[in-house]
């Protein structure tokens, strides 16, 4: 395929030009025929079809192929919705609603290349008034599976088709299945003049991009659930537990509220939190986190999946709606229970998908009674919120409310690729990279630069520094954006990534717009270091030593610096400045030491050093002062020091004898006769096997 795409860019006579477009069309073609035969052999793929052949026409036989299953469907389409009435609406099934059988969803997926019939059929779906939205939005998601499955040009176009309705709460789901379809199929879809005129007609439209970074926002925050739920099972989930065993000690629970409980307060709660010191700003982030539309319940959600509901793949897919039969025949029938309440603040709950709704819904009958009383109620104050908030501020009418919609769908997805039974049957789009920004449909239909730069800035905070790289270069290239902001992001990029020699050159750019210096300055010497030219980086520490004198991590890395370039006595003055700015930096400490004793200040050296043995002295601390005092005079105590280092097993003894190789030039200098050197060593080797 890569072979016919590239010979085919290359061809510019028309004529070959159209008989190579036709040879790779074929061949892909020709790959999704054979995809397809292996998928429908499969046996997990089987087993997942065999019940619904069952309800069909009993006609799921051992030796029944592929057409005779579809043509099942078709009859048991045909059967289910009694045919399509002759204004082209699908009929009611019944007085209160419509509804689309799980064989329609079926056959919708399960279709490889849809025929004239299948097409008007979900047209008429697609048109039908008396059809509402959320069973509408089953065909969405069942020809998205089934493009994901096989491709088809027809199935972007159907999608395309239900984006432009703007069906409130379809039009998302819709948006979702084609921009995973666009970017799945990336390399393909240029060779479809249909589906690119499709593209060309969104170049432009504002909408369009505003609702792929709406949507591309989602994807991203979704691939980062593991992480999340990691986090809070890890870090608040532990202290949650610590706390649990204290509540009815530290809280009276059953004379918390007295009869003027509004005006009084607790006096226990303010110290409730005392022995989990974090919780609450742990708990108030990742609060923060779920509002902002990340999905902190997956960890919670994913173990109420096996209920009886979700054994019909649709489900996974049903927008949530008070009226499901499912749900309402397994809610509880206390009197005590508000229903209406419960599924008031279930509908309304925005920071939960539909899928958890219904693992919700399902579950609420197995709680004790009092705490079914306890959530209806606390579901019911909790819509009357968001009423009152919908009602002010009209909230679903706002970017705020179609972002809701793309995040429910999204986790829904989530959990549908990672918790499914069948789930290793399906490609998991969570697992693509997402790296959009390089996507034929994101440079054909995005040219708002401000779309692209809220996209890289979104990238950039959730560290995906490879993806926001290639959009902010993208800016600069396209003469989009040319700010200072830009190239420290560029540097910052190539830096997190490990490429110093590229974060260097953008830096020293930001620098030319000579504002935020120290900032960019202390990157510049960070690079300069790490590429070891001490030189340049010391260089840059003078500049910003002049911008700030009393700047610490300056005067560190002048330290640093001039330690590497040798230069002992100059690194000595930039330490010493460290230590007077911060005495309570301890680090600083073992430098001053060492710089002292290279430069012969013996007693400066042995003040430091003893302070560093009374606090958390290293294996390295301890060959220091073996040093020192080899170089007074005191023999015994340099080996009871050496000693010292060896028995602590931080390193070996060819170590040991590498570090004295290298220091060996600094005893010399200091007044050590070179020939008790090796004297020194033989004896410390036979102590030591002793």
């Amino acid at each position: 395929r890569n072979l016919l795409s590239y010979t085919f860019r290359g061809v510019r006579d028309p004529q070959r030009n159209r008989i190579y477009h036709s040879l790779i069309v074929s061949l892909l073609e020709l790959a999704d025929s054979i995809k397809q035969n292996v998928l429908i052999h499969s046996p997990t793929h089987t087993q997942l079809l065999k019940r619904e052949m069952e309800k069909v026409l009993e006609l799921a036989r051992d030796e029944a192929t592929r057409n005779i299953n579809e043509l099942a469907f078709q009859q048991d389409i045909s059967d289910a919705l009694f045919g399509i009435s002759s204004d082209g609406m699908i009929e009611r099934l019944s007085e209160e609603t419509v509804l689309i059988p799980p064989s329609v969803f079926n056959f919708t997926w399960l279709s490889d290349k849809y025929t004239e019939d299948d097409l008007r059929f979900i047209q008429t779906i697609r048109n039908s008034k008396s059809l509402p939205w959320h069973q509408k939005s089953l065909v969405v998601s069942a020809v998205t599976l089934s493009a994901l499955s096989c491709f088809d040009e027809e199935k972007f176009l159907i999608l395309s088709d239900f984006y432009d309705d703007r069906d409130p709460g379809n039009w998302q789901r819709a948006f979702t299945g084609l921009i995973i379809l666009l970017y799945h199929y990336n390399g393909r879809v240029t060779l479809y003049p249909r589906i690119m005129e499709r593209l060309d007609a969104y170049a432009g439209d504002d909408r369009f991009g505003q609702d792929m970074e709406m949507l591309f926002v989602q994807v991203i925050k979704a691939k980062g659930t593991e992480k999340v739920t990691r986090k809070f099972r890890e870090e608040i989930m532990p202290d949650i537990a610590k706390i649990e065993t204290k509540l009815k000690e530290k809280l009276d629970l059953d004379n918390i509220l007295p009869e003027d409980y509004m005006e009084d307060k607790n006096p226990n709660w303010e110290h409730l939190f005392s022995d989990s010191p974090g919780l609450l700003e742990k708990i108030e982030q990742m609060s923060e986190l779920q509002m902002d539309g990340h999905d902190l319940f997956m960890g919670t959600f994913s173990m109420l999946k096996h209920f009886d509901f979700f054994n019909e793949i649709s489900n996974w897919f049903l927008p949530f709606h008070r009226d499901n039969v499912n749900l309402l025949t397994s809610l509880p029938t206390d009197e005590d229970f508000d229903r209406e309440a419960f599924l008031d603040g279930l509908e309304n709950a925005f920071y939960m998908c539909d899928s958890d709704k219904y693992s919700f819904g399902f579950n609420i009958k197995f709680l004790p009674a009092e705490q079914r009383k306890f959530m209806a109620g606390m579901f019911g104050m909790e819509a009357g919120s968001l009423k009152e908030i919908s009602e002010e501020e009209k909230l679903l009418n706002k970017p705020e409310g179609e972002a809701h919609a793309f995040t429910q769908y999204i986790q829904d997805l989530y959990r549908f690729y990672k918790l499914h039974p069948f789930r290793t049957e399906f490609d998991d789009i969570f697992k693509l990279s997402w790296n959009i920004q390089k996507a034929t449909f994101f440079n054909v239909a995005v040219s708002s630069p401000a779309i692209k730069r809220r996209l890289g800035e979104f990238l950039f905070e959730q560290e995906y520094f490879d993806h926001a790289l290639d959009i902010f270069q993208l800016l600069l290239v396209k003469q989009q954006a040319d700010d200072q902001d830009i190239y420290e992001k560029i540097a910052y990029c190539y830096q997190r990534k490990g490429n110093f020699k590229e974060a260097l050159g953008y830096y020293l750019k930001a620098e030319l717009f000579g504002t935020n210096r120290m900032w960019n300055i202390k990157k510049i010497i960070y690079c300069y270091r790490t590429l070891k030219d001490a030189t340049n980086a010391i260089e840059w520490c003078l500049e910003a030593a002049l911008i700030d004198p009393s700047d610490i991590y300056i005067h560190t890395q002048a330290g640093n610096c001039y330690l590497d370039l040798l230069a002992f006595d100059k690194a000595l003055e930039h330490y010493f400045k460290v230590e007077f700015l911060a005495p309570d930096n301890k680090k600083v400490l073992r430098p001053i030491a060492w710089c002292a004793f290279t430069t012969g200040k013996l007693e400066i050296a042995s003040n430091y050093s003893n302070a560093i043995l009374a606090a958390n002295p290293s294996a390295h601390d301890y060959i220091n002062a073996g040093h020192l005092a080899l170089c007074r005079g005191d023999k015994p105590q340099a080996i009871v020091w050496y000693k010292k280092s060896l028995e602590m097993k931080e390193i070996t003894f060819e170590k040991f004898l590498s570090v004295f190789s290298y220091d060996k030039p600094y005893l010399l200098q200091n007044h050590v006769e070179e020939e008790e050197i090796p004297l020194l060593l033989d004896y410390l080797r036979e102590i030591l096997a002793w």
